[in-house]
């Protein structure tokens, strides 16, 4: 079966590259685990035998069939040790275990919970000129790959050009900038990338409140507790929780009379329920965890500016074109960030960094900033040449106050004769 679903999930990691671990642990990972589960689950439900009861000697196999059949369906109810010892009367509605038959659906919905901001952030990403699943198309082979540092510069080069025509064309294009303010805004990438992240910290809060309501334990805390439950050796004898001895009532109508029976029934399935859900918990835990600083961190790089123009700049230092423009002091590099790069390309960096690695990112980020110099150049001489001719003179050459003053010098100031205003005009 394995070997069946790995060609399928080879290909669902190739499309892995358009968000950041964190996410896929979400989407891919956890959704993954939670569907192997409903699937095991199903198996054991439907295809094994998830109950057995004991059942009077006169009952005929035929009966016994129906008897379990009936208690699996309605649900049974959990019978405390203590309750014969002490023959007291209890509520069976308030000990009711009927969880068991939902156990596989409810797995594949809260798989498919894990998997829904996935969906979204995919499908609002592809009205995007800047569409991350192509980007990344284009940047994982130097991650897959193994090759020397000459073809890793040629990759990241190549990439360099293809990511700096996109930005081109977003920052320039008239017909994409009459599609949407919000998509041109150069902050809607990692605006819809936080808000995806949100979606799965929220993802994780129902999942704990999913778990409490179905299990009927009244505890978010519940895996907690129960594994120390086990550790100390209190099981579900007292704590009633993944019972795997429960009781069934039922009556069998007859020509004479309604005969009702209560017969006691093993729930197998409920020893492989208690070790997934307990897994699981503690998985969301973790997951939470780190779904909420995720969240935090990106929430930080993105509202503080200055934290992603120290990443790009990281990057840029020590090369020869980045330094000259510091030591000119003609502002180029802010302005490469700030109105090229924006919001939307410093996020791509990122998730190239994360995916492909610090020098890949290094060379790529180089190589746009030499073709944003060249470009700023020659939009530059581009609106020279468009300059009136007599624009041009002007602003080549200098007024002629301006000429004389330049062109004296201290010494030709001392052979020119002052006028003498002690001379009077004739009468």
């Amino acid at each position: 079966m394995i070997g069946v679903l790995l060609p399928y999930i080879r290909k669902f990691q190739r499309s892995a590259e358009s968000n950041d671990l964190i996410d896929r642990i979400n989407y891919q990972y956890t959704s993954t685990i939670l569907g192997f589960s409903a699937v095991m689950m199903a198996a054991s439900q439907y295809i094994g035998k998830p109950i057995q009861c004991w059942v009077p000697a006169q009952f005929t196999r035929m009966w016994e069939k129906y008897a379990e059949t009936y208690c699996f369906i309605k649900g049974t109810y959990f019978l405390p040790n203590d309750t014969l010892a002490n023959d007291y009367y209890f509520d069976k509605d308030a000990t009711r275990v009927g969880y068991y038959q939902w156990i596989p659906m409810v797995l594949f919905f809260q798989a498919f919970l894990f998997f829904l901001p996935s969906i979204i952030w995919k499908m609002f990403n592809e009205s995007c000129e800047l569409k991350i699943k192509e980007l990344a198309a284009v940047s994982e082979q130097s991650r897959k790959v193994k090759s020397t540092l000459s073809d890793d510069k040629t990759k990241s080069t190549r990439f360099a050009k293809y990511f700096f025509n996109k930005l081109v064309f977003r920052n320039e294009s008239e017909v994409f900038k009459k599609s949407s303010s919000i998509l041109t805004s150069g902050k809607f990438l990692p605006l819809l990338f936080i808000g995806t992240k949100v979606l799965y910290a929220i993802n994780i809060l129902v999942q704990f409140f999913i778990l409490t309501y179905f299990l009927e334990t009244k505890n978010m805390w519940w895996g907690y507790e129960t594994f120390l439950d086990l550790l100390n050796g209190r099981e579900w004898e007292s704590t009633g929780l993944f019972p795997r001895v429960t009781m069934c009532d039922f009556a069998v109508m007859q020509l004479d009379a309604i005969h009702n029976h209560t017969i006691q029934c093993v729930i197998v399935f409920n020893m492989l329920a208690e070790k997934v859900y307990i897994f699981f918990w503690f998985w969301l835990v973790v997951v939470g965890a780190m779904t909420f600083i995720s969240l935090f961190y990106w929430v930080f790089t993105f509202f503080l500016s200055s934290v992603g123009r120290n990443f790009v700049f990281a990057y840029l230092s020590g090369t020869e074109t980045y330094e000259d423009e510091q030591e000119k002091g003609s502002g180029l590099a802010d302005r490469f960030v700030d109105r090229f790069l924006t919001s939307d390309g410093v996020f791509i960096s990122r998730l190239v960094q994360q995916n492909s690695g610090d020098l890949f990112v290094a060379n790529m980020i180089e190589e746009m900033f030499a073709l944003y110099k060249q470009r700023e150049e020659e939009k530059a001489s581009k609106k020279n040449d468009d300059l009136p001719q007599s624009k041009k003179l002007e602003d080549e050459l200098p007024s002629p106050q301006r000429a004389v003053s330049e062109n004296l010098t201290s010494e030709d100031e001392d052979e020119i004769d002052s006028p003498d205003t002690t001379a009077t005009l004739p009468r």
